[in-house]
């Protein structure tokens, strides 16, 4: 069965990135705290608090160090389907989407992002998370990916890369295709 869920909470937004597609040199920060309601009796009622912070460092002249925490952490009965999940295009490339699903996680992921020539560029990236019922994390719940990709640059205007991204993780690998960067 389906649920209409509700949520309603303050929220924090800074963010002075130029081209959230692309940025350059700039930070960002997300933090929220919400409430959400079950309005079809099942009794999900939960409480989530959401963190994304992130920072875009120059390194020379043109490459960028960019860095991305994440957390989220989950009190009551959460829907299957809010959980929060490792792996994907975004977070943890290396996973596919959703293989970990649980009560709370926290992530860390950096990559480099490099000019090679013209319109190509190189990118470098290692990501580690731990997701797991309790904020206690155990060893065994500590996951890592890491890889490297390609960018094209496929708008020169408005400073939009393609990506081809290959993540690697102790358990599986993969490739991603998209546009714009992964954070």
């Amino acid at each position: 069965m389906g649920h209409l869920m509700q949520g309603l909470g303050p929220a924090f937004l800074y963010d002075d990135r130029q081209n959230p597609l692309n940025p350059g040199p700039s930070r960002y920060a997300s933090i929220s705290l919400t409430y959400f309601e079950d309005h079809l009796g099942d009794n999900h009622d939960f409480v989530r608090l959401h963190t994304d912070l992130r920072r875009y460092l120059s390194v020379g002249q043109h490459s960028i160090l960019a860095t991305q925490l994440l957390t989220q952490l989950n009190y009551g009965e959460v829907p299957f389907r809010l959980l929060p999940e490792l792996g994907g295009h975004r977070l943890m490339r290396g996973y596919y989407e959703g293989r970990y699903r649980d009560r709370h996680y926290m992530a860390l992921q950096s990559e480099l992002r490099m000019p090679l020539v013209g319109r190509l560029g190189l990118v470098v990236f290692g990501a580690g998370g731990a997701i797991g019922q309790q904020l206690s994390f155990h060893t065994s719940q500590l996951k890592g990916a890491f890889g490297a990709g390609l960018r094209f640059k496929y708008n020169r205007k408005q400073n939009v890369n393609v990506r081809l991204d290959y993540g690697i993780s102790s358990e599986m690998h993969g490739f991603y295709i998209i546009l714009g960067e992964a954070f």
